[in-house]
């Protein structure tokens, strides 16, 4: 983790200099300065390119998400939680919806960020993820997702899933 945010520290004083407006840590402005694909490519651990249904994400940040399936077929709302989340997370696809409690999010600064707790999920490059993470969550499963997040839309990109 400590190698990604140098990496993503360098390119931003990099980038800074050239004049692109970044704004903020991980961020890809109007320029397209940094994205979480691009630090895939440079560090070399991920697909370069985080691609949500065919088009590029501005935005995105790389973050890797572990948690547990609270339940699947359900919304913040129905659970009653919909003003005081807490840790819970919905993620939506169309008419799909599950709520996962986040318990360990890296980097810390980037999960911190998303403001919202309600992401639409949006397949990636490899669209088999989305799917993996729809098909086999249930609860009470742990989740590993690791993909983009853009804080600003609301959109998860999953681009490599664990359910365990």
């Amino acid at each position: 983790m400590l190698i990604l945010w140098c990496v993503l520290t360098g390119i931003r004083l990099g980038w800074a200099q050239s004049g692109v407006d970044m704004g903020g840590f991980g961020y890809s402005g109007t320029g397209g300065a940094v994205d979480a694909g691009n630090a895939a490519g440079l560090v070399g651990s991920l697909n370069p390119g985080i691609v949500g249904g065919g088009e590029a994400v501005p935005g995105a940040i790389l973050v890797k998400i572990t948690g547990e399936v609270q339940c699947v077929a359900c919304t913040l709302e129905e659970m009653g939680l919909e003003e005081t989340p807490g840790d819970l997370y919905q993620f939506s696809q169309e008419n799909t919806h599950m709520v996962i409690k986040v318990t360990k999010a890296a980097p810390d600064m980037a999960w911190e960020m998303v403001e919202r707790h309600k992401l639409f999920l949006s397949p990636g490059e490899d669209p088999s993820q989305l799917q993996r993470l729809l098909s086999e969550s249930k609860a009470g499963k742990r989740v590993e997702v690791t993909g983009g997040v853009a804080p600003d839309a609301g959109i998860l990109i999953p681009l490599t899933v664990k359910v365990k």
